[in-house]
């Protein structure tokens, strides 16, 4: 319980922040509305002139010339919004994919050490487990340029048994491999979904462990 007349501190509140800024957050609706503006604008001074050939290479040429000058002021007006003012001040700092306003810290290259990425499947769907390995697969690949060491990805994959009546051998996934390849029809849709999770392991080179459904440690 509070004692009478002491307030409570509110905790701080959270400001959400998108992961994209700039154009790809405020869109380019604006900026066609200021496109379309200034059309207009060069229009109306057609029709309020003297409709001549000169004057309308000059309009045009006003219309082209006044295109970066607004989408600039658009820019400048956009970017006075408290939110993004303090951003781009630094008062709120922020590491996104598209946007950082921190420093980024030295890393001692001779201290990274090799890394394996271990990944546990079972009955996701195909397309949420490639599009997993697919980012897993960019990541080791970054650090590895980065870092120069060797970077690996292993799947543990226990719905490929399930997906085959218990069991996922060697000889199994080379059937498998070879009906999805030359005959993909003869294929059940659980036999095609664990060849297809097969073939991307194959493709990738991505080294994968088929526990048996049944009778295993950990169930």
């Amino acid at each position: 319980m509070t004692k009478p007349g002491i307030k409570r501190k509110q905790a701080p509140k959270k400001i959400k922040i998108p992961e994209a800024l700039g154009n790809r957050l405020c869109g380019v609706r604006l900026y066609v509305f200021i496109l379309v503006f200034n059309a207009c604008v060069h229009i109306a001074l057609f029709f309020s002139y003297e409709q001549t050939v000169q004057s309308s290479l000059r309009l045009f040429l006003s219309f082209i010339f006044f295109i970066y000058p607004l989408h600039y002021a658009t820019d400048t007006l956009w970017s006075l919004r408290p939110s993004v003012r303090n951003i781009l001040s630094g008062k709120i700092l922020i590491n996104r994919k598209y946007y950082m306003n921190t420093v980024q810290k030295e890393v001692d290259r001779d201290a990274l050490l090799p890394v394996t990425v271990s990944v546990a499947v079972y009955t996701e769907s195909n397309e949420v487990l490639f599009k997993t390995l697919s980012e897993s697969l960019a990541a080791i690949r970054r650090y590895h340029e980065y870092s120069g060491l060797e970077a690996n990805i292993v799947v543990s994959d226990d719905g490929l048994a399930p997906l085959l009546g218990g069991r996922c051998s060697v000889k199994k996934a080379e059937e498998l491999l070879s009906a999805l390849k030359n005959n993909a029809a003869n294929l059940t849709s659980s036999e095609k979904l664990a060849a297809e999770r097969i073939a991307f392991y194959r493709k990738h080179k991505i080294a994968f462990v088929a526990r048996p459904a049944h009778g295993r440690a950990g169930l």
